[in-house]
């Protein structure tokens, strides 16, 4: 069932990238890591993909609002409209959907391994995984075109500094050398996964963004030795 949502608010999270956020519907409830749709109430310019999009809520479900964080697009006339959008603009919203969900359970360590907006899951888990105090171990990978582009990367340098179970990696796969960044460089493979974890038999591996990424890293940590049982994986598709 559509239900109307308002815009409260918006955030640039990093170039081209930015945040929507929305009064949560009363009794609205939803799985950390689980999507929605979010509709346009009109487009005066049609758009290949239409009126509707499949967002993540990046939110955690115990936040008193709900949102979701997209690369803006010039060309996409969706995006030029939500691109217009301001506090009090209306969405047609259906949700939530998706069994790619943070469990409860505190028995298990987590790598979350996020290609460019494909952390938008990441963010609603570890979210969540603080606000219920469950101090399980998780370590978030994360791969961009270059650093003005990570999303999220002044709240999870903060998240670093005061919850010590939790680490965050970044690597820039830009071809030009960056002169201020010193972290990794380079696609996400089997030498720097080796690098960053020591154990690959206890934690459960989490595999986030556009679908080829998800493929080759899917494929990379069973030829490491996973069995599928621990690899859980979503694949953004389009937006």
């Amino acid at each position: 069932m559509e239900i109307l949502i308002q815009l409260t608010g918006r955030k640039k999270e990093a170039q081209g990238t930015e945040t929507f956020i929305f009064r949560k519907p009363p009794g609205f409830t939803y799985k950390a890591g689980q999507f929605a749709i979010f509709k346009l109430v009109e487009l005066k310019i049609p758009d290949q993909g239409g009126l509707s999009r499949h967002f993540t809520l990046c939110t955690s479900p115990t936040d008193t609002d709900i949102a979701f964080t997209t690369r803006m697009r010039a060309e996409s006339t969706y995006k030029q409209a939500l691109a217009r959008m301001q506090p009090g603009s209306m969405m047609k919203f259906q949700g939530p959907m998706g069994s790619f969900v943070f469990p409860e359970s505190q028995e298990n360590t987590h790598v979350m391994i996020a290609g460019g907006i494909g952390v938008t899951p990441f963010r609603s888990m570890i979210r969540y995984a603080i606000a219920k105090n469950l101090e399980v171990p998780i370590h978030l990978v994360c791969s961009n075109p270059a650093p003005d582009m990570i999303p999220y990367r002044e709240e999870l340098d903060t998240i670093v500094k005061t919850h010590p179970h939790i680490r965050v990696s970044h690597t820039i796969t830009c071809d030009e050398p960056v002169s201020d960044w010193t972290g990794y460089t380079g696609m996400i493979d089997e030498s720097l996964l080796k690098k960053l974890i020591s154990d690959f038999a206890k934690p459960i591996f989490w595999i986030s963004g556009p679908p080829p990424m998800v493929e080759a890293m899917s494929g990379l940590v069973r030829s490491i030795g996973l069995p599928r049982e621990r690899i859980k994986f979503e694949k953004f598709t389009g937006y």
